[in-house]
């Protein structure tokens, strides 16, 4: 399913869309082959020995094949959001880097927004635009009030990658995987999440990180089309 263009607004406006998939659930390389060894020719035993010639056949070539292409993993390196606990504990900036919330509920190490029953939103950026494959959401504390998931792209366009109400999860902290499909590539540096915190009397939901996988520029894997 294709993801949809929308036009970015500093205040991301809610869009209706279908999903082009979520799953709440890795990636080989391929190595050369050794070439083989030719077996040495055995010594004649005697000098006087004088045996035929054999044609010795020659050393085999490598074998070499293609590398797969490189896939990139990262975490955001910075971040804005519409409002946050304080400007330390509880920021936007505590949702970049690794994942380091590993308890359900409230946690200073996790960006959670200045308002407990409102619609906000966070901006996440990363250091290197890829063509993207998954996008995976660590929530830590009242998980699953995001309602919107947005790709910004390196010409800073938005596209919708998934929309959709609250619903009960049964993880907390829980790890949101979506995996992206693309009819063509698009270089995506930035990510926003839009949580609504209105239409459920859960609380303060809280964003631990976000993780960005996907192929950078140059590789084979984002020309001209990606299928996964």
């Amino acid at each position: 399913m294709k993801l949809r263009k929308l036009t970015l607004f500093i205040i991301i406006l809610i869009l209706a869309a279908t999903p082009i998939g979520c799953s709440r659930r890795g990636t080989g390389a391929v190595e050369p082959v050794d070439p083989t060894a030719a077996s040495p020719t055995a010594a004649p035993p005697e000098a006087t020995v004088q045996p035929t010639a054999q044609p010795t056949d020659p050393p085999s070539a490598p074998v070499v094949l293609a590398a797969e292409p490189q896939i990139i993993r990262q975490w955001a390196v910075d971040a804005f959001a519409s409002s946050e606990r304080s400007s330390t504990d509880g920021s936007a900036l505590r949702a970049t880097g690794e994942a380091d919330v590993f308890e359900c509920g409230p946690n200073p190490n996790a960006w959670g927004p200045g308002n407990s029953r409102s619609e906000e939103y966070i901006y996440l950026i990363f250091a290197t635009p890829v063509v993207p494959t998954e996008v995976v959401i660590y929530q830590s504390s009242n998980p699953s009030q995001v309602v919107e998931v947005q790709l910004i792209d390196v010409d800073e366009e938005a596209w919708l990658l998934w929309a959709g109400d609250p619903e009960t999860v049964s993880d907390c902290p829980d790890r949101w995987t979506h995996t992206i499909e693309l009819d063509e590539p698009i270089y995506v540096e930035s990510i926003v999440l839009i949580v609504d915190q209105s239409l459920t009397n859960w609380g303060r939901v809280e964003v631990d990180a976000v993780e960005l996988i996907g192929y950078p520029a140059g590789s084979p894997a984002a020309q001209p089309a990606l299928a996964l």
